[in-house]
């Protein structure tokens, strides 16, 4: 999610909007609460801490929740926020496909993270122990691999339907950027 959050702001500044009246805004505070949030969940995983990973799920729903209330103060046009929750609606749908077709559990393909130690051999070996909707995957019995947790940064493994769940989160987050910078 962090990248999702750096790009936008690239793609902001980019689009030669001003991010200095959104640095100087509550947006600003709320959005450097839930980075640090990301980093600290980050950090004590790469520090080999695994027991938050089941709080991810919390974790998202308050970040919808902070970007609802940022597009709700900000009077974003209905066109964005209906864009937006198309954007997050279709990408939990995609997310609960995957789960349905793998029982009940998403699949993780994770490569890099591997080699960075972002995922331990501890977690390969029962990873439901420390996340209980995911799986290592095999490309023997997982169906719907392309919607699967796939892509991997190293740092996280993700999967389509979160992709387009970010890409959401960035419609509101430019909405917002474009809405104080006038």
């Amino acid at each position: 999610m962090i990248e999702s959050i750096i790009i936008t702001l690239l793609v902001a500044k980019y689009q030669k909007l001003k991010l200095k009246p959104f640095i100087q805004s509550w947006n600003m505070y709320a959005l450097c609460g839930l980075l640090l949030l990301y980093i600290g969940l980050t950090v004590s995983t790469f520090l080999g801490f695994h027991g938050l990973i089941q709080y991810r799920n919390w974790f998202q729903c308050i970040v919808v929740f902070v970007f609802a209330l940022m597009a709700g103060f900000n009077n974003l046009s209905w066109k964005r926020i209906i864009t937006s929750l198309g954007l997050l609606l279709s990408g939990g749908f995609l997310n609960r496909i995957a789960i349905n077709l793998n029982n009940g559990k998403m699949p993780v393909f994770p490569t890099l993270s591997v080699s960075t130690g972002y995922i331990s051999h501890d977690i390969l070996l029962d990873i439901t122990k420390f996340s209980p909707i995911h799986t290592i995957g095999d490309y023997f019995t997982t169906k719907a691999i392309p919607l699967c947790d796939i892509f991997d940064l190293g740092f996280t493994v993700f999967s389509v339907g979160d992709l387009l769940f970010y890409i959401g989160l960035a419609v509101i987050l430019v909405g917002v950027i474009k809405k104080i910078s006038r």
